[in-house]
């Protein structure tokens, strides 16, 4: 009899809380991609019929990087929108996703699992030192209970914004310094542009990963190097492959090459698409000038990738230092490099002109 009346009321608790979902209009589609648990809006009440369509996920603070769980979260998170108002609930990221807040999942971290990160850390990141220096302990590290406590320690100890860890369906990224008034461009990931104008040749490169920027960069110098000015855009640039880099660098060194390179940048320009760590070097033979707003930050660690297959622990940290790459302008990990004349996209186009450089019909996105 007893049991009788728990499965009743278990049915019962589904059917209030589907009931609920249904009332206040909201429906998700639970589906999985590359192994991971997304979500999807497919009815929203008549004030957010704006959501329709948008994924639920989580989303780390590199741009374009979408992530989603290892286990399902479906109750939880139609509980969680049928009882939320949405619009202060999340933070939102472009048009088509939205990203539930840090930390709406509490997971638990066992002894076992920060025995290998504290192993991890100490014997192959190279920001180990400076943690410890700052007060970081094994003590400290082996008192975490669960990802809040994770959370609040390493936001305290570490700065390096290509360190990235995930426990489970947890993950820890660093997020970047971000610049009042500024936004990430509206060019795509992989975008790749050459222009010629009278006295400029201008490269627009939103990452320095895609076939056309690998292909084509380095051997645009040659061209380039016949104007007055170059203008390298990497705003928003998601960073990618140093090589072509230095060989356009090394070319317009070794022809001793007479104009200016300008590089442009913004908040969302990360690794290797903070330019100034090629042109700002002092090996430079040439005239550069640095002009946007400060760059995303994250220049002092190589990557690599750890991965205990039996405790689902995946650690994206540096080990050695690139600390002979960084020039006097650079601010730290999240702060990145100062620009030397201050513009977002929107007076990019003027500032540029007002420096006498001949655009033509280039726009700034």
């Amino acid at each position: 009899m007893k049991k009788s009346n728990l499965l009743c009321l278990f049915l019962f608790s589904l059917f209030f809380i589907s009931c609920a979902v249904r009332d206040r209009g909201w429906a998700v589609q639970e589906f999985r991609d590359n192994g991971l648990y997304m979500y999807k809006i497919t009815a929203a009440p008549e004030q957010h019929k704006d959501q329709l369509g948008k994924l639920i996920c989580y989303r780390s603070t590199q741009r374009n990087s979408t992530w989603g769980w290892p286990v399902s979260h479906k109750e939880e998170i139609e509980e969680f929108i049928s009882k939320k108002d949405l619009e202060p609930a999340y933070s939102k990221w472009g048009d088509k996703v939205m990203t539930l807040p840090r930390g709406f999942f509490v997971t638990k971290i066992s002894q076992e699992e920060l025995s290998y990160i504290w192993d991890v850390l100490s014997a192959n990141y190279a920001g180990f030192t400076e943690m410890q220096e700052k007060g970081f302990s094994r003590k400290k590290l082996m008192a975490v209970k669960d990802s809040r406590d994770f959370d609040k320690l390493f936001n305290e100890y570490i700065d390096d914004c290509h360190f990235a860890l995930r426990i489970r369906d947890y993950g820890f990224d660093k997020p970047t310094a971000r610049d009042e008034g500024t936004v990430a461009s509206r060019d795509p990931e992989g975008f790749y542009f050459e222009k010629e104008t009278s006295n400029a040749y201008y490269i627009r490169f939103t990452d320095c990963s895609s076939q056309d920027y690998k292909l084509n960069f380095q051997t645009a110098a040659a061209e380039a190097s016949k104007k007055d000015f170059i203008i390298l855009d990497a705003r928003s640039n998601s960073g990618g492959d140093n090589n072509p880099l230095f060989t356009f660098k090394n070319y317009l060194n070794m022809i001793d090459y007479k104009g200016t390179v300008i590089c442009l940048q913004d908040n969302w320009s990360f690794s290797s698409g903070e330019l100034w760590h090629t042109f700002g070097t002092p090996d430079i033979k040439f005239k550069t000038m640095l002009i946007g707003t400060h760059s995303g930050g994250m220049q002092r660690f190589d990557t690599y990738q750890y991965y205990n297959e039996k405790l689902d622990v995946f650690i994206y940290a540096g080990r050695f230092p690139n600390d002979g790459l960084i020039s006097e302008n650079w601010l730290g990990e999240g702060k990145g490099y100062e620009p030397q004349i201050w513009a977002t996209t929107e007076n990019m186009k003027s500032t540029l002109e007002k420096l006498g450089v001949e655009l033509d019909d280039i726009q700034f996105k």
